[in-house]
């Protein structure tokens, strides 16, 4: 159990957290978090990912530049054969 608050004299705890007012909610809350910061990673591999497979930079999302039907064929062709072009 995870333990913090007020110590005695000989400074062991005597609080666990879930005892506290609010400690569920600051559990609850530092779960959510760490949930919330893995998501984006992962959010960001795909996008990486796909931004790679499709060959454009950062540059080119920013000025809205568009995938040409070559590249999408590629990539279809790619997933469908199973040696690739």
């Amino acid at each position: 159990m995870v333990y913090f608050g007020r110590g005695t004299a000989d400074s062991r705890p005597t609080e666990s957290i879930f005892q506290s007012v609010h400690g569920i909610w600051l559990f609850i809350f530092y779960v959510a978090i760490f949930v919330f910061a893995e998501a984006a990673f992962a959010l960001m591999a795909m996008r990486e990912y796909l931004q790679d497979l499709l060959g454009q930079t950062d540059t080119d999302l920013i000025l809205g530049k568009r995938v040409g039907a070559d590249v999408l064929e590629k990539i279809t062709l790619r997933q469908v054969t199973p040696g690739g072009p």
